[in-house]
């Protein structure tokens, strides 16, 4: 006979799962007006400053783990600043040396410590995600765009991406990367001073030789190419 002490069902069972994590990053990048850092500007001038703004946003489902790490490559011809805004209260940053026959590489970190535990999904935190404000400066000789040229002189493309230390989706709707076109203009302010020699007296004398002297400036922020001094001379 069974023994009435045992049960013959079983009381407890075990069930195991697997937990992964994944979050879909996505990041925008935009040249913007530094008067409000939010204003998309499409073009800058050649030797002057302009600026970028990088936006993350982890889409989930999962928090995205540190260290989350966003690579800026700049164009030739562009080299890197320094940060703007509050950037550096939320990543570390390392610039490779500018080197004008190469691309400069600007690396924003976000590691693990304090309060930051990685880049939550959106919709689920008070804290916004950090935004990345650099300025860069355009080198004067930058050439403007000009698409009758051949071949055509396309618009400076900066590209961003961004990784963590979690998974990304198989099939990834939100792009990791993204580029900010910027259409380069020159800019120049040229002046002229014409002089010539005189005597003690600051005076000249009709039959002598006299010499002109041109001075041409260019004030900038760009270089002058093109450029014609006319002279009219007098009857």
């Amino acid at each position: 006979f069974p023994d009435p002490t045992q049960d013959p069902r079983k009381d407890d069972d075990d069930a195991s799962i697997i937990v992964t994590a994944q979050a879909d990053l996505g990041l925008v990048k935009t040249a913007v007006d530094p008067a409000d850092d939010v204003t998309e500007v499409t073009s800058a001038v050649a030797g002057e400053q302009a600026r970028y703004r990088i936006d993350v946003t982890n889409y989930g489902p999962s928090d995205a783990a540190p260290d989350l790490v966003v690579t800026d490559t700049l164009p030739l011809g562009v080299s890197y600043v320094g940060p703007a805004g509050d950037t550096t209260s939320n990543w570390s940053i390392v610039a490779s040396a500018y080197n004008p026959a190469v691309q400069q590489t600007v690396t924003f970190t976000r590691t693990a410590g304090g309060s930051n535990v990685g880049l939550p999904m959106v919709g689920t935190s008070a804290t916004p995600a950090p935004v990345i404000l650099f300025d860069v400066l355009l080198e004067p000789s930058l050439q403007p765009t000009d698409p009758a040229a051949a071949p055509p002189v396309t618009p400076l493309i900066n590209t961003a991406t961004v990784t963590s230390g979690t998974p990304e989706p198989a099939v990834d709707p939100h792009p990791n990367t993204d580029t900010a076109p910027l259409d380069v203009v020159r800019s120049t302010d040229l002046a002229v001073v014409k002089s010539h020699p005189t005597d003690v007296n600051c005076q000249v004398h009709g039959g002598d030789p006299l010499d002109f002297t041109i001075q041409g400036t260019n004030n900038g922020p760009s270089i002058s190419s093109g450029f014609t001094v006319t002279d009219t001379v007098p009857a």
